[in-house]
């Protein structure tokens, strides 16, 4: 496998081009918009970072994955069977919309932070490009 080489979002490699960090948050615009604080806001955004990611597998792997990731999830917020079920379908709605909107950016997300107040937070992340 190719040695991978992580980049900040910023840096993008087309001129004009949007940085990663603002097509993420593009990406998970109507689960940002209902968080109420930062810290819901990180929680949030590491959700976007896992379904993206997944995005990113062959399907396979991506529903073995999603399964695994489903059961954690379920086992430590002891999410009723409804959770569990919403859980999973906004995973799905996450991935595809990953592959539809966004399929010319094949980049794996390795990390991410968000800085500032809820009304004004800046999202910096890093990735690997695939």
């Amino acid at each position: 496998m190719a040695n991978k080489k992580s980049k900040r979002a910023k840096n993008t490699t087309k001129a004009g081009a949007l940085p990663l960090s603002s097509i993420l948050i593009e990406y998970g615009k109507p689960l940002l918009d209902e968080c109420a604080s930062v810290d819901q806001v990180r929680d949030t955004v590491q959700f976007l970072i896992v379904c993206w990611n997944l995005a990113l597998h062959p399907e396979d792997e991506r529903i073995r994955m999603t399964e695994t990731l489903l059961h954690d999830i379920t086992k430590k917020r002891n999410l009723a069977p409804n959770e569990y079920l919403a859980m999973k379908r906004d995973i799905q709605r996450l991935i595809t919309r990953k592959q539809a909107r966004y399929p010319h950016f094949p980049n794996f997300i390795t990390g991410f932070t968000v800085q500032g107040e809820m009304d004004k937070w800046k999202l910096d992340i890093t990735f690997a490009k695939l």
